[in-house]
């Protein structure tokens, strides 16, 4: 029932010397009075687990384009 803050959101995120892009397939906001503001979704075409890598490289990004720590992602 719940509808995305953003969808296919694009990023550029420079990690030491590696500039990374990408897509965030869909962001949605975080409980009311809950421990994050926002939640990343990526999801998998191929049915197979989500790489923690990946989702931290978004998470990462999705705090610096919003100017919040990642802990709130």
């Amino acid at each position: 029932d719940r509808q995305p803050l953003a969808v296919e959101v694009p990023f550029v995120l420079v990690l030491g010397d590696s500039l990374l892009r990408g897509r965030i397939d869909a962001v949605y906001e975080g409980p009311p009075g809950g421990d994050f503001d926002y939640q990343l979704v990526d999801w998998k075409t191929a049915r197979q687990p989500s790489d923690p890598t990946q989702l931290a490289i978004y998470r990462i990004a999705w705090a610096q384009a919003k100017g919040i720590e990642p802990e709130r992602v």
